[in-house]
């Protein structure tokens, strides 16, 4: 038995020896090079996503994407399916749609969720500034009107 062979083999897991996602993840030949570039591509993003923190357009427009992307993960499941011999050496991809879930679609909706949090994180910063800002008015309408009161009397 040689090295490579042992190898391959670490990762043929039976359907009904997985109980949980690790041995899902398990299960997974991750060394594939398309794998990989999927995960280079979760991670790309997931830096991007950080990095656009301060340029609301182009989180919308990346958040507008991810999701068309995990709109279309169905149709790619079933592409995935027919032709999986051009780019996998296992079939992965199930009529569930578990596959193409967790490693295309959850990722992307992390990404997407951590976008929310900032945006959420943001506007509760704005409510702040702004809710000053309306103190800060009142006072001095309240100062001002106080003014005047004096000068009348």
């Amino acid at each position: 038995m040689n090295a490579s062979f042992a190898l391959e083999n670490l990762y043929l897991i039976a359907e009904d020896q997985i109980k949980g996602f690790l041995d899902f993840y398990k299960a997974i030949n991750w060394r594939e090079t398309w794998l990989t570039g999927l995960i280079i591509f979760h991670l790309l993003t997931f830096i991007s996503v950080i990095l656009t923190r301060k340029h609301s357009n182009v989180q919308a427009v990346m958040f507008v994407v991810l999701l068309c992307i995990v709109l279309g993960s169905e149709q790619l499941n079933i592409h995935g399916s027919k032709h999986w011999r051009k780019f996998s050496k296992e079939q992965y991809f199930d009529s569930q749609g578990l596959f193409i879930t967790a490693v295309l679609s959850g990722p992307i909706i992390f990404n997407c969720f951590i976008m929310m949090v900032m945006w959420l994180y943001t506007a509760g910063k704005m409510l702040i500034v702004v809710g000053r800002g309306r103190l800060r008015e009142k006072r001095k309408q309240m100062v001002k009107s106080t003014e005047e009161n004096k000068k009348e009397n």
